[in-house]
């Protein structure tokens, strides 16, 4: 999976309905051939120190479209997220500040990484850097 645009996310997220990240990814299998986009809208959120993964069944979902959503995690004290710029400094969110509306082609920008910090009640902090394809 592909990230392709939009990610947001909150720093040292707790638990509540709010994301910790909000992107839109490519590459979503399509199997039975119904009409929709490969592209899919995901969420993650703490919800009851459990990690949940939301997604719509449709890109833009109207006011009030209720997610699907999959638990994946027990035990999540805390999730915090950090984006490496082309400039190899991380930023606590992305697209970095600075970046205004006008400016597309920054914000089209992907970072070249995303750390993952979770915190975890039973294994302690874990640290992972993924490199983002580009």
């Amino acid at each position: 999976s592909a990230l392709v645009a939009g990610a947001r996310s909150g720093v040292g997220a707790a638990a509540g309905d709010l994301p910790i990240v909000t992107f839109t990814r490519g590459g979503w299998s399509n199997p039975a051939g119904v009409a929709r986009s490969e592209l899919q809208r995901v969420a993650y959120v703490l919800r009851e120190d459990r990690l949940v993964r939301q997604h719509w069944v449709v890109l833009d979902p109207a006011p009030g479209s209720e997610p699907r959503e999959r638990p994946l995690l027990d035990e999540v004290e805390a999730l915090s997220l950090r984006y490496m710029d082309a400039g190899h400094q991380w930023q606590n969110g992305w697209p970095p500040p600075g970046v205004g509306a006008g400016d597309l082609r920054r914000q089209r920008m992907r970072p070249i990484a995303i750390e993952i910090t979770l915190e975890l009640r039973d294994w302690g902090r874990l640290v992972r850097v993924v490199e983002v394809a580009g």
